[in-house]
């Protein structure tokens, strides 16, 4: 019977060399007959005779961990992907910047029994969380399902990086209902097929601010609504500021807003020739009204930040009622920690926005920044750790400190 071999390099977030050998004993512990470890080299024996040589290079090794990192960087880069695996490749190129461990597996097998030690090893890199790379050039999960092929393509739709942090989140001091809210985000955000550190800082019940006020909500949606209206009419109807302001002069009188615009949304009302930049951004405030209008429970929920909300509905929704104060009141306020879960979800989508521009990756699942960024402010003004003047908000993404 022909005994062959075989390699494959584990590409894993780990470094520490313990976690190699515990997942080797986790999964071969009723094979193994003899394990010996020197220097960076382990060599085991299975009670079939057949052995497994396993050569790793840590961050204790860098230089050699770091050539090795840049002969797979640059088999990732160089394969023209078709167009539904750019994604995928992207994301493995984020992924190779996670790594912290490589493992490079030669096993021996007799032909017969081929299939049944490479399940094993698939059991063994999905204990380390590890990328692997065949001998074909092809990169594959640890299920085994080829993330990119040597000529670019794809078995998968969606692959997501791992963070090291989301393996480690015992480094951080977080409770029950941040560890909580971190899982449901990652989860989301790997549903989605997008990438963002786990080492974000996750807002939370004790130290972040909640805005209760309903009035003053209503009376910030009111105001970005007209705002946003205006801009409308002098950009897509082409009228004069002058016809504009007639216009939602109207409905400043009808909600009595005219203290509740900010001194910079004053001057853009009263600008004669409003530029097309400036048009832009406040047309974008529907954005901030539907934020808002959902914290007042108005909007069952959020959308995905990838299209531009319904103006049409926000309008409607705030024109069945006539003053600021019925707003407030038909309106309930969501619950903190649904507020909570949205703000710590959009910073790590604007995260991941802000990666992609500058790694000049396309735009994961086809996020939109800027919309990102217009969701964040308003979730921020509403939720921080001290009261937000809105023209001031701290749009800053902190990370947590490690114990």
């Amino acid at each position: 019977m022909a005994i062959c071999t075989e390699t494959l390099t584990f590409y894993t977030p780990y470094s520490d060399l313990n976690k190699m050998i515990g997942a080797l004993k986790k999964v071969f512990h009723l094979e193994i007959k003899n394990l010996f470890h020197k220097n960076n080299e382990l060599e085991i024996y299975l009670m079939n005779n057949d052995r497994i040589m396993v050569t790793y290079s840590t961050t204790d090794m860098q230089d050699l961990l770091n050539s090795q990192l840049e002969e797979l960087y640059q088999a990732v880069v160089v394969r023209d992907a078709v167009p539904i695996a750019l994604q995928v490749k992207e994301n493995l190129l984020i992924q190779i910047e996670l790594v912290h461990g490589i493992y490079k597996v030669e096993f021996e097998y007799d032909e017969e029994s081929r299939n049944e030690r490479i399940v094993s090893l698939m059991e063994v890199a999905d204990n380390l969380t590890a990328l692997i790379l065949w001998e074909t050039g092809d990169i594959s999960n640890s299920y085994g399902d080829i993330i990119l092929s040597s000529q670019g393509e794809s078995e998968v739709a969606i692959f997501n990086p791992i963070d090291e942090a989301s393996l480690m989140i015992d480094r951080y001091h977080i409770d029950d209902k941040q560890r909580t809210r971190l899982q449901r985000s990652t989860q989301i955000l790997r549903y989605k097929g997008i990438f963002a550190p786990s080492d974000l800082e996750i807002p939370d019940e004790v130290r972040y601010y909640t805005c209760l006020d309903k009035t003053d909500i209503a009376k910030r949606a009111v105001a970005c609504m007209i705002l946003a209206i205006y801009a409308g009419l002098i950009q897509d109807m082409e009228w004069s500021s002058d016809q504009a302001f007639s216009y939602v002069e109207q409905m400043i009188d009808m909600y009595s807003a005219t203290g509740y615009f900010t001194m910079d949304e004053i001057d853009f009302l009263n600008e004669a020739q409003p530029s097309k930049e400036l048009c832009d951004r406040y047309q974008m405030y529907y954005e901030y009204s539907n934020v808002l209008l959902w914290s007042l429970g108005y909007f069952k929920e959020l959308s995905f930040p990838d299209a531009a909300c319904n103006s049409s509905l926000i309008v409607q929704t705030i024109f069945n009622y006539s003053t600021v104060d019925e707003i407030a009141k038909h309106g309930r306020l969501q619950e903190a920690s649904d507020m909570l879960d949205a703000l710590d979800l959009i910073q790590r989508y604007e995260w991941a926005c802000h990666h992609a521009i500058r790694k000049q990756f396309s735009m994961p699942a086809h996020l939109d920044p800027t919309i990102t960024v217009y969701r964040h402010h308003a979730l921020k003004w509403l939720i921080s750790d001290s009261e937000e003047i809105w023209n001031k908000v701290d749009m800053k993404i902190k990370v947590m400190n490690r114990t």
